[in-house]
């Protein structure tokens, strides 16, 4: 487990996070949601100590996270960091087998159980054939997934997402998550979408400027009147008969527009 007590973090002499505390629970998924610049990827990248805390504490099974030498946090949390297009070119299964680094020093990196692992973690992500394809050749979804499959060679019991769905169509979108899910691994992820937030996590932690709003299950945090208040959209929660839940958005600019223009037809 990951414990966050009461954490705070600063940056450039302003709070970015103010007293945050969350738990999470083995095989399962927290959702971090929020505005922009409302500390989500803050978050994140204190829980694997990326970002030093200003106040509080953080724990990862029993064990305060400063206490942890660089490759035991490693063994314990995998990282899929957001995209970028600088990413070096390497084969893909040289990018994968970077995750066993963790485990291994240098004379025993590579060997046949690492290779073993690297093979079985490209096929569980539907990258056969990429092997020997240089990463600055892959497109967003695919590199997602070599992120994901060097998550698993590295083996460790949580696995924290920063916008892993960020810049993918609607397909690679939701095949993305499916992986994730079916990885069954203690979650954290950041999410912009409160659709796919709501389809794929079971808690989520709502954050604007740096504070928890509401945290809990998607039914009770993902209210019309929250959402209105923290993103400033109308919008309107619909209920399938599957049990699933869509939010519906409009602007409060349209809406006043509309507003308008059916007043000064009624007017008319």
């Amino acid at each position: 487990m990951i414990i966050a007590r009461n954490i705070s973090v600063d940056r450039s002499g302003h709070r970015v996070l103010d007293s945050v505390s969350l738990a999470t629970k083995p095989d399962r998924t927290i959702g971090i949601i929020g505005p922009n610049g409302a500390g989500k990827s803050t978050l994140l990248r204190t829980l694997y100590r990326s970002l030093a805390v200003a106040s509080g504490e953080i724990h990862v099974d029993g064990d305060q996270l400063e206490s942890l030498s660089r490759r035991d946090v490693a063994r314990r949390i995998s990282v899929v960091a957001q995209v970028h297009g600088s990413a070096l070119p390497l084969p893909v299964r040289d990018s994968v087998a970077l995750g066993r680094l963790s485990h291994r020093g240098l004379a025993g990196y590579g060997d046949n159980d690492d290779r073993e692992r690297v093979d079985r973690a490209i096929a569980q992500v539907g990258l056969e054939g990429f092997e020997n394809r240089l990463t600055t050749e892959l497109s967003g979804g695919e590199m997602q997934r070599v992120l994901i499959a060097r998550a698993i060679v590295q083996d460790a019991t949580h696995l924290l997402l920063d916008e892993p769905t960020n810049h993918l169509d609607i397909f690679h979108q939701y095949q993305v998550l499916d992986l994730v899910r079916d990885l069954r691994k203690t979650c954290v992820v950041v999410l912009h979408d409160l659709n796919l937030a709501s389809q794929y996590c079971d808690e989520l932690v709502l954050l604007d400027r740096g504070r928890i709003v509401s945290s809990g299950r998607a039914d009770d945090v993902l209210t019309a009147e929250r959402i209105t208040e923290v993103y400033r959209v109308r919008c309107e929660v619909l209920h399938h008969s599957n049990g699933q839940r869509h939010i519906v958005y409009s602007s409060v600019a349209q809406e006043q527009a509309d507003t308008t223009a059916t007043s000064g037809k009624v007017a008319s």
